[in-house]
């Protein structure tokens, strides 16, 4: 049996999200090796490489922006309404991609099946 794929999408409003997340995905790991996280995230790699110590793939994709801040305390209303417009208009694309690379990695094929030790 191929070996069992795990797709995660978080966004990445400040690290918070995706450090949680990661914590979640390392015990996964810890308690079924086998399987191969995809973390598809704009989070830094090195983000990544700090919480999980197993193999996994990094796939930097935004699907949502949150909101754009220069620094921890100030909003950029008008750059998070252009990032958003820019993500809606991009929206099928951005489905299209996604879809095409889970149906290539075989993402969920086989789930059922899997029954970790």
């Amino acid at each position: 049996m191929s070996r069992p794929v795990l797709y995660v999408a978080v966004t990445n409003h400040g690290f918070g999200h995706v450090t949680r997340t990661a914590a979640v995905v390392a015990e996964i790991q810890r308690r079924c090796p086998e399987i191969l996280p995809i973390m598809v995230t704009t989070a830094p790699r090195w983000l990544l490489d700090s919480y999980l110590e197993g193999e996994f793939l990094h796939r930097p994709r935004a699907f949502d922006v949150g909101v754009v801040q220069p620094d921890s305390l100030t909003m950029d209303l008008p750059a998070t309404l252009a990032k958003l417009k820019e993500i809606r208009d991009r929206a099928s694309s951005i489905i299209a991609s996604e879809v095409s690379f889970i149906r290539q990695n075989r993402v969920g094929a086989g789930a059922g099946r899997y029954s970790p030790r």
